[in-house]
């Protein structure tokens, strides 16, 4: 994805947000690096672990 989507989905402001929001320093260095993927088998990946996730927190 070109930068300009990018600022225009104000994707950077949602990965400050992201980082920000971690109290571990290496998870906050992992949001810090987040891109998107066009990759669908990424894109796949990625939801089933924020399903994961959700499910945990859930609980």
């Amino acid at each position: 994805m070109d930068a300009r989507s990018l600022e225009l989905l104000e994707f950077p402001m949602i990965r400050a947000r992201l980082a920000a929001a971690t109290s571990f320093p290496p998870s906050r260095r992992a949001a810090e690096l987040l891109e998107p993927s066009a990759d669908p088998t990424v894109v796949e990946r990625r939801l089933d672990e924020t399903d994961q996730t959700r499910a945990l927190i859930e609980e």
